[in-house]
C-alpha cells in the first residue's frame, strides 16, 4: 500500500489490509499485476505520472474516481503501452473517506462501472471480473460521456443542492 499519510499507511499496515507499507509511489507499483489508483481525482495525473515508468509488463492500472472524463485525461496518457488502463468507478462507499472508512462487505452486491474507450479483450475481462466478484461486487461497462452524465445527476447534483441549502438553513 502507498500514501503520503504515515497514519493510515501505519492504520492499513496494522490491520493487515496491505502486507507492506511505503509512500514511494515508484516502489509501491514495482511488479504489481494490480494498481489501484484511490485518490482525489486532482491528484491522479501526478499519480499517473509518478507510476507510470515503473508499472511490470501486463500491469492493470484502475482508478477509482466518480467523473470519469477527467480521470481518463489524466491519467490515460501516462499508462505505458507495456500496462493497461481501466477506467473505473465502484457504486460504493459512503461520505467517509480514507482508509479508516473501509469495511469488509463494501463491495458487496455493488456495482463497479468500467469505462474504457474500447471493450476490453476477453482475457482483461476476465481478469478484472474476477477480482471485483472476489469481493461480491459485478461489474458492468458503459462510455465514459454516458457515466459522467448519469452520475452526475444521480449522485453529485443531489451533494451540490444540500451543500447549497446548508446554508440558508
Amino acid at each position: 500500500g502507498c500514501d503520503a499519510n504515515e497514519l493510515s499507511l501505519a492504520f492499513a499496515h496494522k490491520q493487515g489490509f496491505i502486507d507492506v507499507a511505503t509512500a514511494d509511489l515508484a516502489a509501491a507499483v514495482a511488479g504489481c499485476d494490480l494498481v489501484i489508483i484511490a485518490t482525489p481525482p486532482a491528484t491522479c495525473g501526478e499519480i499517473a505520472q509518478a507510476i507510470g515508468l515503473h508499472l511490470a509488463e501486463g500491469a492493470i492500472v484502475m482508478d477509482m474516481a466518480s467523473v470519469k472524463q477527467p480521470a481518463i485525461a489524466a491519467i490515460a496518457p501516462h499508462i505505458p503501452p507495456h500496462a493497461v488502463f481501466v477506467p473505473t468507478h465502484p457504486i460504493a462507499g459512503s461520505e467517509q473517506s480514507g482508509v479508516r472508512a473501509g469495511r469488509a462487505d463494501l463491495f458487496v452486491k455493488k456495482r463497479v462501472i468500467i469505462t474504457p474507450d474500447t471493450p476490453p479483450e476477453e482475457a482483461l475481462l476476465q481478469r478484472i471480473t474476477q477480482f471485483w466478484q472476489a469481493m461480491g461486487a459485478r461489474i458492468e461497462g458503459m462510455p465514459a460521456a454516458v457515466h459522467d452524465v448519469l452520475y452526475g445527476y444521480m449522485s453529485h447534483l443531489p451533494h451540490l443542492v444540500a451543500y447549497a441549502a446548508s446554508g440558508t438553513l
